[in-house]
């Protein structure tokens, strides 16, 4: 299999967005958000945090056991994911909805560029899923990424639009299902819709998939990055001290934003030094 990886990268630094991603909390302890995708644009850093390099890579040896031809993304950003799965399913029709109009508009830039067999379109889930499903597709979903408002009732209240408008053998992607402790809301999906699944903690935001069935090979290849860990063994891993859980939400924030600044800054002037990160 040839790898997307250079082509995925050629797009976005040929536009100027050069990709920041894959790189270890051990080198950067201060930057959680290390092994994610975030551009650097003129010296500053842009974008949200999305699939890492190590989850790209991961996904795209789903080649090798499916085949779908219809692929909705719930959260577009400024384009990864969408443009990744694009260039991972060429002969898919990849569709993405994002509230955000800049980012859906710089996307179809690239798309229109690069002549991906994709869309992004400015819309909201759950409440617009089934109309752009039916205006753009044009069909079932085979293969769903939802990846937007990380709670666990937002991805209840996600996944439950895309479901509905779904193929029944259907695969289904969570992104940041650990990271953002998203297992019950997960778990509530499987119990729910009678569904199969599997937790992968071995990739960085802990990503998780739904099915209904799945081949034995697919299988072997998704158990390699299941690992010995069971869902309340990852659950018991976030408990926090009592201290930790007085502190306001907005203050956890402001201080992850402020070390992350001060570690882009860092970025920027190696990049800029030429020394590289």
């Amino acid at each position: 299999m040839n790898t997307i990886l250079p082509r995925l990268f050629a797009v976005f630094r040929g536009a100027g967005h050069e990709p920041l991603t894959g790189y270890s909390t051990q080198h950067f302890p201060k930057w959680d958000d290390a092994p994610f995708t975030v551009f650097l644009r003129d010296g500053k850093p842009v974008g949200c945090a999305g699939l890492s390099l190590h989850e790209v890579m991961f996904l795209e040896h789903f080649q090798e056991y499916i085949r779908p031809k219809r692929i909705f993304i719930v959260g577009n950003a400024m384009g990864w994911s969408t443009v990744a799965l694009a260039l991972i399913f060429p002969d898919a029709l990849t569709v993405a909805i994002d509230a955000l109009g800049t980012g859906v508009e710089w996307t179809n830039e690239l798309i229109a560029r690069h002549r991906l067999s994709a869309v992004a379109v400015e819309a909201r889930s759950p409440g617009d899923v089934a109309a752009v499903v039916k205006r753009y597709l044009k069909g079932p979903i085979d293969v769903s990424l939802i990846d937007a408002t990380h709670t666990n009732d937002a991805i209840v209240a996600d996944f439950t639009a895309v479901h509905a408008v779904s193929a029944t053998n259907g695969i289904h992607l969570f992104h940041d299902v650990i990271n953002r402790r998203m297992l019950p809301g997960f778990t509530r999906i499987l119990g729910d819709y009678n569904l199969s699944g599997k937790v992968f903690p071995r990739t960085p935001s802990g990503m998780a998939l739904a099915y209904t069935a799945i081949s034995p090979e697919f299988s072997n290849y998704l158990d390699c990055f299941v690992g010995p860990l069971s869902v309340p063994e990852i659950t018991s891993r976030f408990k926090s001290s009592w201290i930790k859980s007085i502190v306001p939400k907005f203050v956890k924030t402001r201080v992850h934003k402020f070390r992350q600044s001060r570690q882009m800054e860092r970025i920027t002037r190696d990049l800029d030094r030429g020394k590289g990160t």
